[in-house]
């Protein structure tokens, strides 16, 4: 059976314009896109969870 190089894994590399780039860092750094009771629930759930693995 022959032998397959295995070949390392390279971070991804996005390309953006100065326009665009600004346009993707307000979006994902925004709380408002999750902003809803059901985020707020799994939020306050998800911290309870963590504080019980202590």
């Amino acid at each position: 059976m022959p032998v397959t190089e295995i070949k390392p894994i390279r971070p991804t590399q996005a390309i953006f314009n100065e326009k665009d780039a600004q346009k993707f860092d307000n979006y994902a750094n925004q709380v408002a896109k999750t902003k809803s009771v059901g985020m707020d629930r799994m939020r306050q759930m998800m911290r309870e969870f963590k504080e019980q693995r202590k």
